[in-house]
């Protein structure tokens, strides 16, 4: 299917207080309540970003028409995207990506999106779950997934079913990607493409899985028979400088994380082990690492305040126990950055918001400031806003482009 992106409006500007233009205000990209299906609100949920190959950032949202339920209640569901040409100064109006039909089963419904850009042929990939039953429908009934691609900066997109592909695991009944930023492998190209890796949630657990053909086919990091993280939910993943894999995990019960690295023997097939998987119910900086809620994770190439260079690893999530006081944790990446009790402690936090705040993702734009996008209180929709990596670290850090190694969240 192909849907035509409309000609787009006049651009809205952000003010700060004084007036100026800025992108560090917080911005609404989605508001719930500005549209409605059938007499009854929409509501936008589950951000994504990406940062298309011109410099222009994307943002995604789910449209949730009539209601708030996810993939498998009654409502259907599409996403939408915005589009920023100048680092989240003004958006585009919004735009529908993927075409719904009522009266159709793996189009009546697609959301949760999971997105990353080729780097090479700036074709975007989005991964989503898709039809009419969800992660919580019975057995029998699983949701299906979808890939979409659009190779013309999302004015276009084709979409097809690849369901059965992950679900040839004999071990995986119901399954969906973890919504927000997918990553590219900065060390492993097989054929045309350098590897996609997404944490993908399942009932047994967190898994990853690794495609080399842009989203055609999938494989789980480890085998069919892996688990690296046993009662994990929605995750994270971030390739690290020697190409290991770091996972990290919402928990389903305790407060903390889950994390797990996998490390390669042969990273051409896939061959390595992961870890004995760790949880962590610590309260870092004086906060917890919200068990109930997706987050995003992020390594980023940095120099320290004496011109040393070196990685800050990010990790968003409500610092409370429950959807509150939203927050961006960091730490330099460690020197046994391999080693999983390194994740442990020592992070610190910058807070962004007291009050409820939900599922976050972010992505580095064209000047290597953080483009940050997350849900507002109560579901109220998606805001966007900006901060360079010194304004996190409080003058710690700050962005520097690595000649020797280009990391995935590289611009």
């Amino acid at each position: 299917m192909r849907i035509n992106r409309t000609a787009l409006g006049l651009l809205a500007f952000v003010l700060s207080m004084d007036g100026t233009l800025t992108a560090s205000a917080q911005t609404t990209l989605f508001a719930t309540g500005s549209t409605q299906t059938n007499g009854r609100q929409d509501t936008y949920r589950i951000p994504a970003i990406v940062r298309l190959n011109n410099g222009s950032l994307m943002a995604f949202s789910d449209r949730r028409f009539g209601d708030s339920g996810d993939i498998g209640w009654k409502n259907q569901i599409s996403v939408y995207s915005r589009t920023s040409a100048d680092h989240g100064l003004s958006w585009s109006p919004q735009h529908q990506d993927l075409a719904i039909d009522s009266s159709s089963v793996f189009d009546f419904a697609h959301g949760d999106a999971a997105t990353v850009v080729d780097r090479k042929s700036g074709a975007v990939l989005m991964m989503t779950s898709s039809g009419k039953d969800g992660f919580a429908s019975p057995i029998n009934r699983r949701p299906l997934v979808a890939r979409s691609v659009s190779r013309d900066n999302g004015l276009t997109w084709t979409t097809e079913e690849i369901s059965d592909n992950l679900y040839a695991n004999p071990n995986v009944n119901h399954l969906f990607f973890s919504s927000g930023r997918m990553i590219q492998s900065a060390r492993v190209k097989q054929g045309k493409f350098y590897r996609i890796y997404s944490g993908v949630c399942t009932q047994a657990g967190s898994l990853v899985a690794y495609s080399d053909d842009f989203g055609k086919s999938w494989r789980y990091l480890g085998g069919n028979d892996a688990l690296p993280i046993a009662g994990g939910d929605e995750c994270k993943v971030e390739e690290l400088p020697d190409g290991s894999i770091l996972l990290s995990a919402r928990s389903r019960k305790v407060n903390g994380r889950h994390f797990n690295i996998y490390r390669f023997t042969n990273p051409s097939n896939g061959q390595g082990a992961w870890s004995d998987s760790f949880v962590t119910s610590e309260n870092p900086a004086d906060g917890t690492y919200s068990s109930q809620c997706n987050g995003e994770l992020m390594l980023v190439p940095a120099v320290d305040a004496k011109g040393k260079a070196t990685y800050v690893m990010l990790q968003s999530a409500p610092a409370s126990t429950d959807r509150t006081h939203i927050a961006i944790y960091w730490k330099e990446l460690p020197r046994d950055f391999t080693s999983l009790t390194e994740y442990v402690g020592g992070w610190s936090k910058f807070g962004l918001n007291d009050a409820h705040y939900a599922y976050s993702t972010m992505i580095l734009d064209k000047k290597g400031d953080i483009a940050f996008l997350a849900e507002m209180g109560g579901y109220q929709g998606i805001v966007f806003q900006s901060f360079s990596l010194a304004t996190i670290t409080g003058g710690a850090y700050s962005y520097r482009a690595n000649p020797s190694y280009r990391t995935t969240a590289q611009p």
